[in-house]
């Protein structure tokens, strides 16, 4: 029906009557990310700027994308399966030059700022901060920064968050796992598991679900039955939750 081009840095998700995804652009010879909404039939972008867009030095070529394997681990991965040089066919210039990808495992673990929806909220974390996107109109309803000891100045701190009910819950490669309200980015708790997570958890009946980047499972009990609904990557076997 149709495709353009559109510098995207995430996979979409479609939610009221929209497609949302997130995009990079070029200002001052830096790179940004922000949020952008299209419209689902034609493709037309709603909003003349990117939603709550940031600096996304992570971006930048050679930067590694903020995919939360440091670079020596893709290096040895991708030589342990023969792609000590990446065949022509995987494209890792192009991928490169625009998110900042430079390997093929690096590429397979990349999953960008992709936002999530709920009760009208476009929630994503990106770089260091956690924002929250009004679906009706696109303002930004709050954003919160993420601090701390150890943080690279431009980094991609969190995976894509997984929601329950109340709550949004994000981990991340620094071995950090924590909650997040969703109404107002208030801190519910903060685990430091000491082991780096690369993909968001999965959530069902008050367990959190996450694996970990040196092969571990691992199952946090919340004691809460907010922490339900969110059984695979992006929720729901549509991946579009």
């Amino acid at each position: 029906m149709w495709k353009k081009a559109n510098a995207g840095t995430s996979a979409p998700v479609v939610y009221d009557g929209q497609v949302v995804m997130t995009r990079k652009m070029q200002r001052g010879g830096k790179a940004f990310e922000g949020i952008s909404r299209a419209d689902p039939a034609q493709g037309h972008e709603k909003d003349a700027q990117l939603l709550a867009a940031g600096e996304a030095e992570y971006l930048a070529e050679g930067k590694g994308g903020g995919v939360g394997l440091n670079a020596s681990q893709t290096t040895t991965l991708d030589s342990s399966v023969g792609f000590s040089t990446a065949p022509a066919p995987a494209k890792l210039g192009e991928a490169s030059k625009h998110i900042g990808v430079s390997t093929v495992v690096g590429a397979w673990a990349y999953q960008g700022s992709r936002a999530a929806v709920n009760r009208g909220q476009m929630l994503n974390a990106q770089g260091r901060y956690i924002n929250s996107v009004r679906s009706s109109d696109g303002q930004l309803a709050w954003r919160a920064e993420v601090s701390g000891g150890g943080l690279a100045p431009a980094a991609q701190v969190f995976s894509p968050p997984a929601l329950g009910r109340d709550f949004m819950y994000l981990s991340s490669a620094a071995g950090f796992l924590v909650s997040v309200r969703q109404q107002d980015g208030a801190l519910g708790f903060a685990y430091a598991l000491q082991q780096p997570m690369v993909f968001q958890p999965a959530l069902a009946r008050g367990n959190i679900y996450v694996g970990t980047a040196n092969g571990l499972l691992m199952c946090l009990k919340t004691g809460s039955s907010d922490a339900d609904g969110w059984f695979a990557w992006g929720g729901n076997a549509q991946h579009n939750k």
